[in-house]
């Protein structure tokens, strides 16, 4: 459908490369790309640091382990958009995040309708939303490391840090690199909430790649752009998880 004028009044002529050239001379495709690549940076960092974070702290048996777990887990199985109308609120001028923030003598308006600070606050949205599954993927893999590794090094005094870099980090290279292709991918495809908490806005600041296919394809019938737009994504998507291949899961 890329290859054609496909629209849902009627069927599509065949114009070859015509989609993608136009694709290539759209500012607001670049700019769709460029928050997308902004939002992704922020968002799949900060799940990967949340769900290795608390899968080291749940992972040890103690009182009311299950129940923070479970607890941690709740956001990935609630659903996004009501998760985002009710962060809607918290982002709001007034709203409890505005608040926090005015006492660290930040602006207290809403993050929502600042241009800058709107990609943020999505990605907030989207480590709550995500690190729960990374955390139980990680937990998984953590109670697997013989335990016995960790008191030869307690026993050679390796502290903290040291255990875990030397000990715990490298046995978890394959589920990281699983986890990192998993959300890079996500984030790529962030729509959901998007279009609960600012329709793009403000001003295309929070305008992804994912909603301009939705526009072009369901708001102009456009399907032939759209899948342009589609097939571009894909390649994206498979161009960052085979570099993350090569940084992440070469030895594997």
């Amino acid at each position: 459908m890329s290859f054609t004028d496909y629209s849902l009044t009627g069927g599509g002529s065949f114009i070859g490369l015509d989609n993608f050239t136009r694709l290539w001379d759209d500012p607001l495709f670049w700019q769709a790309l460029k928050v997308t690549v902004l939002y992704t940076v922020l968002a799949v960092p900060g799940t990967l640091i949340a769900s290795v974070s608390l899968a080291l702290i749940t992972r040890r048996a103690f009182r009311g382990a299950k129940f923070f777990r479970s607890v941690f887990f709740l956001p990935v199985v609630t659903s996004l958009v009501l998760a985002a109308t009710v962060f809607v609120w918290i982002f709001s001028t007034g709203g409890p995040w505005s608040t926090l923030m005015g006492w660290f003598g930040m602006s207290e308006g809403s993050w929502l309708s600042d241009d800058v600070l709107v990609l943020p606050a999505l990605a907030i949205v989207g480590v709550w939303s995500r690190f729960g599954y990374g955390m139980l993927i990680l937990l998984a893999r953590m109670q697997d490391i013989p335990r016995e590794l960790e008191e030869a090094a307690l026993t050679d005094g390796a502290g903290p840090w040291q255990r875990f870099r030397y000990i715990v980090l490298p046995q978890l290279k394959p589920a990281l690199f699983f986890l990192a292709v998993i959300e890079t991918t996500a984030s790529f495809q962030v729509f959901d909430a998007v279009y609960t908490m600012t329709g793009g806005g403000p001003a295309n600041a929070s305008y992804t790649l994912v909603f301009q296919l939705y526009d072009a394809g369901f708001k102009y019938f456009d399907l032939g752009y759209a899948s342009a737009i589609g097939v571009a994504l894909f390649v994206l998507t498979v161009v960052v998880a085979v570099i993350q291949r090569l940084v992440i899961g070469k030895d594997q």
